[in-house]
C-alpha cells in the first residue's frame, strides 16, 4: 500500500477515482491527501459498507457510486488520478474499461494499477487463469506484464513505473472454504502436468502452495 501511495503521488487538488473499490479502503485511504475521492463498485452492499466506514472515520471528501467500469457515468476529463487495486482481472471487458479510464482522465492524468499478473509463458499463464476461474467465477483473465504495457500503450498511455512481485501462496485456506465440488476441481487442476511448471507444489504433509505474481504500475494519459 505504501508503494502504491508513493507511486500515485496524490496532490491536494486532485479529484481521484477508485475503481472496483469494494468496501472503499483505497478511496478512504487516499481521501485525506486529495480534494475529492470517489469509489466505484458494482456491489451495492459493499458500497453501503464503504459509506458506513467513511462516516465512522469522519471522512467528508469521499463518495461512492454503483457503476460498471466499462460504462462510467462521468464526463470526459473528470479526474486527475484513477486507481484500481485487485480489480482488473475481474473486469468483463478490460480493453473497454481502459478506454473508459482514458476518457474520464484529464490530459496528463495518472493511472495506477495493482493486480495479479501471470507469466510471459502462454501455457503457464493459461494454467493460472484457468485455476483462478475455478476458484473465483468472476475471474476473467490476468495479463502478463508485457500485455499490460501493450494494452496501455495502444491507448496512448505512457507507462512510467512497472514492478512485479512474487510470493508463495498457501492454498489451504482456499481449499477449506470452497464447496466439495470446487475443491475436487481445484485439486484435479493442481495435479495436471502444467501445475508444477506454473509453480504449484504439494508437500508430503499435504501442504499445497502456488507461486503467485502481482504487478504494480503507473502510467500517464
Amino acid at each position: 500500500m505504501e508503494t502504491l501511495l508513493e507511486w500515485s503521488a496524490p496532490r491536494g487538488t486532485d479529484r481521484i477515482l477508485d475503481l472496483a473499490t469494494g468496501a472503499g479502503y483505497l478511496a478512504r485511504r487516499f481521501a485525506p491527501r486529495v480534494a475529492w475521492s470517489l469509489g466505484v463498485d458494482l456491489v451495492v452492499e459493499m458500497l453501503d459498507a464503504a459509506r458506513a466506514a467513511a462516516r465512522e472515520e469522519g471522512i467528508t471528501n469521499v463518495g461512492f457510486v454503483s457503476a460498471i467500469v466499462e460504462r462510467l457515468p462521468f464526463g470526459d476529463a473528470s479526474f486527475d488520478l484513477v486507481l484500481t487495486r485487485r480489480g482488473p482481472h475481474h473486469f468483463a471487458d478490460l480493453p473497454l474499461a481502459l478506454d473508459e479510464i482514458r476518457r474520464v482522465l484529464k490530459p496528463g492524468g495518472r493511472l495506477t494499477i495493482e493486480d495479479m499478473t501471470v507469466s510471459e509463458d502462454p501455457l503457464q499463464a493459461e494454467w493460472v487463469n484457468a485455476f483462478e476461474r475455478i476458484a473465483s467465477p468472476s475471474h476473467g483473465r490476468a495479463l502478463s506484464p508485457s500485455e499490460w504495457r501493450e494494452q496501455l500503450e495502444k491507448r496512448g498511455f505512457v507507462v512510467e513505473h512497472l514492478e512485479t512481485r512474487e510470493r508463495l501462496k498457501d492454498l489451504g485456506p482456499l481449499l477449506a472454504r470452497v464447496s466439495a465440488e470446487e475443491r475436487d476441481r481445484l485439486l484435479a487442476h493442481l495435479s495436471t502436468p502444467q501445475a508444477r511448471e506454473a509453480g504449484a507444489t504439494c508437500s508430503d504433509q499435504g501442504e499445497t502452495t502456488l507461486f503467485c505474481r502481482s504487478i504494480l504500475l503507473t502510467s500517464r494519459r
